[in-house]
């Protein structure tokens, strides 16, 4: 036998890896960036996009019921 004592790894074989462990700050700027990106895409959609595009689908109705015949409003 050796008089050698065990390492630190032998000791504790259910320990992680020291570098699984730390947390990378430039991962969690990434995640947080795509997270404000992706709820100011939700954001814009249902306060400009969606009434916009519904009153654009309500005035191609109009026109195509013969209800509205000048979608301008000039009277030209």
């Amino acid at each position: 036998m050796s008089d050698v004592p065990p390492s630190t790894e032998e000791k504790r074989p259910d320990t992680v890896p020291r570098a699984a462990n730390e947390t990378n700050p430039l991962r969690l700027i990434l995640l947080l960036l795509v997270f404000g990106v992706a709820l100011a895409g939700l954001l814009w959609d249902y306060t400009i996009a969606r009434p916009t595009y519904q009153k654009a689908v309500q005035t191609v109705n109009d026109l195509l019921d013969g209800t509205m015949k000048d979608p301008s409003g000039d009277g030209s």
